[in-house]
């Protein structure tokens, strides 16, 4: 019994290209803010800043996600979460190419809010996408591949990192995590004009 609901639920994520990819927008923007967590303590050890500017940039990372959720709920429909999902993600990248760039910790604190806010924005619209897409029927077995996946970012990212985090430049980490969310921005866009060419107009957007 359990096997099969397993498998029926897959095949009804395969079904949708929107619906397989929301757990890969998920991994990516997870697996984006591991280099952060990783590296920042080095980072700003380096620029004299130490455990306090660590605590500081996460406590501002937090109160950017706060105004961004607490912006989309205020907005609610108002916001087409499909292209705020494209939006956000590409935001993500680009804002982690431009911390890779940064050589003081006032720039920092101010990408920092931004992440967070972009960050609280991309998932409020994924999990937008995941309410009006999938069939209610279909919610704990997509859910919990949406959670599944999206989690898993976060401890491959890590074994993928640790081989190289003493031997390469935090830079360069950083502008590698940047490219790989910009392309998986590039990915979903393309996934959610596919489901447009393919979906009749009466499905929610």
């Amino acid at each position: 019994e359990f096997w099969g609901e397993f498998g029926e639920g897959l095949r009804y994520a395969a079904s949708s290209p929107v619906i397989w990819g929301l757990p890969l927008v998920a991994l990516f923007i997870n697996a984006a803010l591991v280099p952060m967590e990783l590296l920042l303590p080095k980072q700003m050890l380096a620029l004299g800043a130490g455990a306090a500017g660590y605590g500081l940039f996460f406590g501002l990372l937090e109160a950017g996600m706060i105004v961004g959720s607490l912006g989309m709920v205020w907005l609610n429909d108002r916001v087409p979460i499909r292209l705020s999902s494209v939006y956000g993600t590409c935001g993500i990248g680009l804002y982690i190419l431009a911390l890779a760039s940064t050589q003081t910790t006032t720039p920092m604190y101010a990408l920092a809010v931004v992440l967070g806010f972009l960050g609280a924005v991309t998932n409020i619209s994924v999990m937008g996408i995941f309410q009006n897409r999938v069939a209610p029927e279909y919610y704990g077995r997509v859910g919990s591949l949406l959670n599944m996946v999206g989690t898993a970012g976060q401890p491959l990212t890590q074994l993928a990192l640790a081989p190289v985090a003493d031997h390469v430049s935090i830079a360069l980490i950083f502008a590698v995590a940047g490219v790989v969310t910009l392309l998986g921005a590039a990915g979903w866009s393309v996934l959610l004009r596919a489901e447009r060419a393919t979906v009749p107009p009466a499905l929610p957007a």
